[in-house]
């Protein structure tokens, strides 16, 4: 095996738990918090990831029994995108997480992300306002999608060169 292979491959055992990370003398608050925290099999991530997302879904469904109240829907709705979201700290660790969530390939769409819960919340529980309410929770659906495809290879681009066929 070539030393980046042995490389990728230690990084792999690492991610999915057969191996603890190499000790940094000069770790962050948030690498030594994760130390601290109990190490999990990888079947306790999966179900975590599981539970952790289902939840958020349910939360999110939910918020569709509270049409009526746009204040409440909004907030459950954003609330449950957020649980399911941390479903990805069973799976990486919050340190790899927030890494991969600021990586130079989608910081953009993080941030992006992160403003349309402020603008949703805001909308809702501060202006009341529903058509603002409206079109900050479905900037928000664009945003999370758009962050999701970011992790896959290549779908960022197949979606683009889709919209650009269609739409021209």
């Amino acid at each position: 095996m070539t030393e980046r292979m042995r490389e990728a491959w230690g990084d792999f055992r690492v991610a999915v738990g057969l191996d603890e990370p190499a000790e940094d003398p000069e770790a962050s608050l948030l690498e030594q918090v994760e130390e601290y925290l109990p190490a999990l099999t990888w079947d306790q991530r999966l179900k975590g990831f599981g539970i952790t997302f289902v939840l958020g879904l349910l939360v999110s469904v939910s918020a569709s029994l509270n049409w009526g109240n746009p204040r409440r829907f909004a907030a459950l709705y954003t609330v449950g995108n957020l649980v399911s979201m941390c479903g990805g700290l069973f799976l990486w660790g919050p340190m790899r997480q927030v890494k991969a969530m600021f990586d130079e390939t989608r910081w953009m769409s993080t941030v992006a992300y992160l403003l349309t819960i402020v603008g949703t919340l805001f909308a809702a529980l501060y202006l009341e306002n529903l058509f603002l309410t409206l079109f900050f929770m479905a900037a928000q659906f664009l945003a999370l999608a758009w962050y999701c495809l970011s992790f896959i290879p290549g779908a960022r681009t197949a979606v683009t060169a889709l919209f650009t066929a269609c739409f021209g």
